[in-house]
């Protein structure tokens, strides 16, 4: 993992394209604490709130990404504090499978995001 402070040119997925357009990359990225490039798979950061509140972690992954691209990636997982939060695209089963695989699991809550559900994940 690569400490960035600015949004790497990557042949993004559909939805990281989507997201990004929407959240505008550049204000994700300066409203994170930590952000990082995990090589040419994606980016990840962080965002705290408040003192109070679980951080959210937010990433956006490249079209070319696969669960073998994460797997050098897992032993980083301790660096993601317990209760941080996320929100994954239901239909997308890539995003999903990346969250769950940094121990994010369900909390049984959505929100609507620009018109598509969102699950909301909880890291155990």
């Amino acid at each position: 993992m690569t400490p960035i402070n600015k949004i790497p040119d990557m042949d993004w997925s559909e939805r990281a394209s989507k997201d990004m357009r929407l959240a505008n990359g550049d204000e994700l990225l300066a409203a994170s604490q930590v952000a990082y490039r995990l090589g040419n798979a994606g980016i990840i950061g962080l965002i705290y709130s408040s003192y109070f509140e679980p951080p959210w972690l937010w990433f956006a992954l490249a079209k070319t990404a696969s669960m073998k691209d994460l797997i050098d990636f897992r032993r980083k997982q301790d660096a993601i504090p317990r209760g941080t939060l996320t929100a994954v695209d239901d239909d997308d089963a890539t995003a999903y499978r990346f969250a769950a695989f940094y121990g994010f699991e369900q909390t049984g809550q959505t929100i609507e995001y620009e018109s598509t559900l969102m699950l909301i994940m909880r890291k155990k």
